[in-house]
């Protein structure tokens, strides 16, 4: 039989979900809005709007967490897509 999560850790998972849920939904704002860019730099200087290179910036944060956090996507758990 699998163990319970303590009660500390419950409330860090549920606190990481939540951090989770406000970087998604920032995220999903700013792709929307057509007033703002989220840019970055290239190598060589050159400014590049990340808008043009993701069909939806905020679900790309899942992967991105499972890949480079060290506490991995809480909301990964929640949701698993195929």
């Amino acid at each position: 039989m699998e163990s319970q999560p303590d009660e500390k850790t419950r409330l860090l998972k549920l606190a990481q979900k939540g951090i989770e849920t406000v970087l998604h939904d920032a995220l999903f704002c700013l792709h929307e809005e057509r007033e703002f860019r989220i840019q970055a730099r290239t190598p060589e200087g050159e400014w590049i709007n990340i808008n043009e290179y993701s069909d939806g910036i905020h679900g790309d944060l899942f992967d991105w967490l499972e890949r480079y956090s060290e506490y991995g996507c809480v909301s990964s758990e929640f949701v698993k897509v195929e």
